[in-house]
């Protein structure tokens, strides 16, 4: 079975102003989701979802290591677009897979092993 993950990560939030780049411990929301992800023994790719510049560079040494990267349309970046369009638009832009997951930047407490132990229970 061939499993991807996705993160979705705007630039811009109206509730809270950059909440994506919000640091913790040292590193920012996204980046930890991204990490955890991509050591999820269960996943194959991981891509973030982003239409924004400084989300992809702070993210750029995990691109190196693997993350790969969807390019968001402008029409999907506002506060308007829920988390099934995303899933909708992101089908069409991951490679080939089975099962496609959906993580959040501001789930910081989700672990790698939580994903893993999710996806052997489903």
């Amino acid at each position: 079975m061939k499993i991807n993950l996705v993160i979705p990560a705007k630039g811009s939030s109206e509730r809270l102003e950059n909440k994506n780049m919000q640091p913790l411990s040292g590193q920012t929301l996204v980046y930890r989701a991204c990490e955890k992800s991509l050591n999820c023994a269960l996943v194959d790719n991981v891509y973030i979802d982003t239409e924004s510049k400084s989300v992809l560079e702070n993210v750029g040494d995990l691109v190196r290591k693997g993350l790969k990267v969807i390019e968001r349309h402008p029409s999907l970046s506002t506060n308007r677009i829920g988390a099934n369009e995303l899933m909708i638009s992101a089908l069409h832009s991951v490679d080939d897979c089975d099962l496609l997951l959906q993580t959040h930047a501001t789930s910081p407490l989700l672990s790698s092993k939580t994903i893993d132990r999710c996806v052997e229970e489903f």
